[in-house]
């Protein structure tokens, strides 16, 4: 699938995190009451411009230089869901009635930046695990990884995400973006987004 949610942030944080990461497609805001975003394309209520930022407006990261960001992705308060749901029918509504939410959704853009990597990198699918000591040193990079493995791929934004907001991007925990990125590797059903994947045990 296209859209739905991908990641419970409860299940791998201690105390549990009440938020969840989510991808939605982008939608044409016909609702008149909201000019700012009339007529433009919207992602969780929020303009689909904060997932089309240029180069130098993203985290100075190597991903962030070498890669792509994949648009769609947010991060949403687990009880605010429906809320968001509702926000979105409100904005794609053409009869413009007024809002019926007292208060916006607790919601918040986060980037998935696609990294294209040799496929060697991926060969060996437990290069996350602990090692034990008498193992063979870690072997060298190669001239053509631009990319140092395990680094995150998975960031959030920090602050006012309307457009020429203050704020930064943020990342997600190294041990969170690890596992990600390997299940991105081998899961061509998590890379499709038809599915999330278990990742409690990376606590």
């Amino acid at each position: 699938r296209d859209e739905g949610l991908l990641l419970d942030l409860s299940v791998f944080t201690d105390p549990p995190q009440p938020y969840q990461v989510w991808k939605g497609s982008a939608v044409e805001v016909t609702n008149q009451n909201e000019r700012e975003l009339l007529g433009h394309l919207a992602i969780a209520g929020y303009t689909k411009d904060l997932w089309d930022l240029p180069k130098e407006s993203l985290p100075p990261t190597a991903s962030a230089k070498h890669g792509k960001v994949v648009a769609g992705f947010y991060q949403v308060h687990k009880d605010h869901v429906e809320s968001l749901e509702i926000l979105q029918r409100y904005l794609m509504d053409p009869n413009s009635p007024r809002c019926p939410l007292p208060t916006p959704p607790r919601r918040r853009v986060v980037l998935l930046i696609e990294v294209e990597r040799p496929d060697f990198l991926f060969s060996n699918v437990d290069r996350f695990r602990k090692r034990k000591a008498s193992a063979a040193p870690k072997a060298a990079l190669a001239p053509s990884d631009t990319i140092p493995p395990g680094e995150a791929v998975f960031q959030w934004w920090w602050g006012d995400p309307h457009p020429g907001g203050s704020g930064h991007w943020k990342n997600y925990h190294p041990h969170v973006s690890a596992k990600l990125e390997e299940e991105l590797a081998r899961n061509e059903k998590f890379r499709d987004c038809q599915e999330a994947v278990p990742i409690d045990e990376v606590r």
